[in-house]
């Protein structure tokens, strides 16, 4: 099964093409609030962030992270 990565924010197509060739399977956020980024991220593996903020509360709503 491929690594979920959430993206809260839209990346360039060249890196969602990149990650998409070496088998990650990207699922966009539908924003960068620190509420919707711990509703959207319980069944990602991976987060990727520009400018979202990563609070405590946010790692912890990720129930396979391992940070």
């Amino acid at each position: 099964m491929p690594a979920r990565v959430l993206l809260p924010q839209n990346i360039s197509e060249e890196g969602k093409r990149y990650l998409s060739e070496r088998g990650y399977e990207l699922r966009m956020g539908s924003g960068h609030a620190v509420e919707t980024v711990c509703r959207e991220i319980v069944d990602c593996d991976a987060l990727l962030v520009r400018l979202s903020p990563v609070p405590a509360a946010l790692l912890e709503a990720a129930p396979g992270s391992r940070w």
